[in-house]
């Protein structure tokens, strides 16, 4: 084992005694690490794909992916989980693969996959809701973010409404204005009530 994999097993063992507080503050230390050591080809990768580890867990969301793995007692070969979803295998071990390649599951053996805490966390409706409102109001607002801050010469926005050329940009955020106001309740409150908007498997 090198010097590198040692300090890494360490960490990892450190970490699966540490309180959620410390286990926080190192995530975040070594996320800061991961970004000053990543390589030219990481970077542009980051910011090329960085919206598909979002898309590909909404995907999954609705197919049920999360919650089948999160049921099972052991690992699901992809013909397991395509038979309970319904989707087409080879296309399903695609979206396996990268779910697993982002950490959201684990791949355990060849086309052999199992739930790991994230995909517990995205299997109940505190995780559903959470996703739906990165996806559905988050990323929509977000989006139409630098047309807006073009046309209004980047200066700040104080009122509703703003021209009709930015209408999406409204629509957005009265979205995410509805969303805020949830949060004078805790934060699991909030995402149980976006939960209760976000019907399961393509029903919305």
């Amino acid at each position: 084992m090198t010097d590198i994999e040692s300090l890494i097993s360490q960490i990892r063992d450190a970490a699966k005694t540490a309180d959620l507080s410390l286990r926080f503050k190192l995530s975040m230390q070594l996320q800061s690490l991961a970004h000053s050591i990543a390589t030219p080809e990481q970077i542009m990768q980051h910011y090329g794909y960085i919206f598909t580890e979002q898309l590909v867990a909404r995907i999954a969301a609705y197919l049920d992916i999360f919650t089948i793995l999160a049921q099972s007692e052991g690992a699901l070969k992809v013909g397991d989980i395509a038979v309970k979803t319904g989707a087409d295998p080879l296309l399903l071990d695609r979206i396996l693969r990268h779910l697993a390649a982002t950490y959201t599951i684990n791949e355990v053996g060849e086309s052999t996959f199992a739930a790991n805490d994230a995909t517990k966390l995205l299997a109940s409706p505190v995780g559903w809701g959470n996703l739906m409102f990165g996806c559905n109001i988050l990323n929509k607002a977000f989006q139409e973010l630098p047309k807006l801050l073009k046309e209004i010469k980047t200066r700040t926005l104080t009122r509703l409404p703003i021209p009709s050329s930015t209408e999406p940009m409204t629509r957005s955020y009265l979205s995410l204005y509805s969303y805020s106001k949830m949060q004078k309740r805790s934060g699991t409150s909030s995402n149980l009530w976006l939960h209760s908007k976000a019907p399961y498997r393509g029903q919305q």
